[in-house]
């Protein structure tokens, strides 16, 4: 399967979209100062009720950006999501895309979600199925204001939003 393949098969939707977030690891840069120290871990987390069940987790074990080993955290507290480098917005969380996106602003955080139009309100990547098939959304200008720097590659692959 390639890195970009969205075609749901014998795959769940959930197993699909935990496999992009872990890609994005190596489609997106973060700047140094988003970590606390040269190998402290990257934080991939899940805002709500998690949809991905032990999915996510097996996907990222053993898995490194960098030198920065992967964890999957589940987030109840928002104020704790400005310490994720990813966040997932689950469809069934008791946030509203504006609540996480203002405690995260000017942090260096990639914000998914797969609500409708996500990307158009502000979130960096929304997901969003299409003829059984996952598509993505990017919004150039939520990931300039996080600091962070995507990938041509990912570009290509997904419709891109310049303006919130």
């Amino acid at each position: 399967m390639s890195v970009f393949s969205t075609a749901f098969s014998q795959t769940s939707e959930y197993e699909l979209k935990a496999v992009f977030l872990y890609n994005f690891t190596h489609f997106v840069t973060w700047p140094e100062s988003a970590y606390s120290s040269p190998d402290s871990p990257f934080q991939l987390c899940v805002i709500g009720e998690d949809p991905f069940g032990h999915f996510l987790d097996e996907t990222v074990t053993s898995e490194r950006v960098g030198e920065h080993p992967i964890v999957v955290r589940r987030i109840l507290d928002l104020e704790n999501s400005r310490a994720c480098h990813i966040v997932f917005l689950s469809e069934k969380s008791p946030f509203s895309e504006e609540q996480v996106l203002a405690v995260v602003r000017d942090h260096p955080v990639l914000v998914t979600g797969e609500t409708a139009e996500f990307a158009e309100k502000g979130g960096t990547i929304g997901f969003h199925v299409q003829d059984r098939k996952i598509r993505l959304q990017v919004n150039l200008r939520a990931a300039r204001q996080a600091n962070l720097s995507i990938s041509s590659k990912l570009l290509k692959v997904s419709d891109v939003i310049e303006e919130n």
